[in-house]
């Protein structure tokens, strides 16, 4: 069985890990130990369309 990405899958892997640097590493601590759900941030990934993804 073949494990290796596609060069597909490799694209949006790194636009994930971009996304994930650029604006999510800032705060990323404090939003791990909140109670509260992060709207800006399910805004910022469904803008750059992350979300629904099937």
């Amino acid at each position: 069985m073949d494990f290796r990405l596609t060069e597909q899958q490799q694209m949006f892997r790194d636009s994930v890990a971009a996304f994930a640097r650029r604006e999510l590493a800032d705060g990323a601590l404090a939003r791990a130990h909140s109670a509260q759900f992060p709207h800006d941030v399910a805004k910022k990934m469904a803008q750059t369309g992350l979300l629904g993804i099937t």
